[in-house]
């Protein structure tokens, strides 16, 4: 099955992908690759997440290490829950574990209790 855009809703372009914490002034700029792992760092694993919201409080948030990942194509920018402890939510509706959903500019997400919102594009935003 195919996906494609509806009319009207805008993919992001390559490299211009934003995310911005709730409670932050950072906006972290997404570019150069297809595929985004968001959690933790696990220093006993030595494993480290492509986006480390451990920096924004992200475990005392319940943000798991493993907690999603963010899939860019030519559809645009989805996401997926890893089987987080916590579950991940996208402008509020709970999205099953293993399940993929396709991001709008601006749509919230929330790893737990920790909340960001995308945007594509992000040099236009104010």
């Amino acid at each position: 099955m195919r996906s494609e855009l509806l009319p009207g809703v805008t993919a992001p372009m390559a490299g211009h992908v934003a995310i911005h914490i709730h409670g932050s002034a950072d906006r972290i700029q997404l570019a150069g690759k297809s595929e985004y792992l968001l959690g933790r760092a696990d220093p006993k694993n030595d494993a480290e997440p492509d986006v480390d919201l451990g920096l924004y409080n992200g475990q005392q948030m319940g943000v798991s290490r493993r907690h999603a990942t963010l899939l860019y194509n030519e559809f645009g920018l989805s996401i997926v829950d890893l089987g987080s402890t916590n579950g991940t939510l996208v402008n509020g509706r709970l999205l099953g574990a293993g399940k993929m959903q396709m991001l709008k500019d601006g749509d919230e997400v929330k790893l737990g209790k920790l909340a960001f919102n995308v945007y594509f594009n992000p040099e236009n935003q104010k």
